[in-house]
């Protein structure tokens, strides 16, 4: 579910850079170069921000997983995350 929401939020203000952008440079001739490293700014930015929910979600998981054990839940924690970003 967090990896939806923040998704969707991306994908809205991913929209409305695009647009004011899109206003700000309209009578650029290099527009379309700007627009696109927007674009591929705002990807990075939503993809990066996914990979962090996941890591946040698949942490959960196996915290409840290993619960039981001391001290293991902090280590695989740190695994997962690091090998998610």
């Amino acid at each position: 579910m967090a990896v939806l929401v923040t998704w969707t939020v991306w994908v809205a203000v991913a929209v409305a850079v695009t647009a004011v952008v899109a206003v700000i440079v309209r009578d650029c001739p290099g527009r379309v170069a700007v627009l696109m490293l927007t674009l591929v700014v705002v990807i990075v930015l939503v993809t990066w921000t996914v990979w962090v929910a996941v890591a946040v979600d698949v942490t959960a998981v196996v915290s409840v997983m290993v619960m039981d054990f001391t001290g293991r839940v902090d280590v695989l924690r740190l695994i997962v995350v690091h090998v998610t970003v």
